[in-house]
């Protein structure tokens, strides 16, 4: 079971001296009113339902703890559409423990995690881009068709094709590389707009 794995290698790696392991909602309200945490990590979908209430009643207690959200979900927006509270982090079970690993120390440590490279391509082509093109570019990382793009923008698809050649040039990206950096936005921009909510 992926919470025993995940329990057990942090463990291992002595970045937590303690777990304990939670299997409702229920069971996980009982615990969170008897005891005090400081860090928590959090599956968005329990069995019985999502752990969005949860979550919003741990982010308005008197010592906050760090709030992290692991999910099986692979869409930002569909996790943007169940999770509506601020939480610290969002990661999906397919990230290898490794991952988690190095982005769970800065944040049980009190630390800012360092800027990535794919953060500082982001912050690239931000700075490259119209506010139309970001739109599109967020389109295109979330698997949207030409068509589909135009719909939502209410763009013809020839603007869209002339958006999405603009982007391409200017940002200096083919292909899959392009396509790699419009999912790699899609989805900082989402996480972003979670991370930022107020508490």
């Amino acid at each position: 079971m992926f919470a025993e794995s995940l329990a057990i290698s942090l463990i291992s790696t002595n970045l937590v001296r303690a777990c304990s392991i939670v299997t409702s909602l229920q069971k996980a309200n009982e615990k969170i009113a008897k005891e005090t945490f400081d860090f928590l990590i959090v599956d968005l979908l329990f069995p019985e339902g999502s752990s969005n209430e949860l979550i919003g009643l741990l982010t308005h207690l008197p010592n906050r703890p760090k709030v992290v959200v692991v999910t099986s979900l692979s869409d930002p927006w569909h996790i943007q559409s169940v999770l509506t509270h601020p939480v610290d982090y969002i990661f999906k079970k397919s990230e290898s423990f490794q991952t988690l690993y190095d982005k769970l120390k800065p944040l049980i440590s009190g630390n800012k995690p360092k800027l990535t490279s794919k953060n500082s391509e982001i912050e690239r082509v931000n700075s490259l881009l119209s506010p139309r093109e970001k739109d599109v570019l967020l389109a295109v990382g979330q698997g949207l068709t030409n068509k589909e793009i135009a719909g939502e923008l209410g763009l013809s698809v020839r603007t869209v094709e002339t958006h999405r050649r603009n982007i391409s040039k200017k940002v200096n990206l083919h292909g899959g590389e392009l396509m790699r950096i419009a999912v790699h936005y899609s989805d900082t921009q989402m996480w972003t707009s979670l991370q930022n909510r107020s508490v």
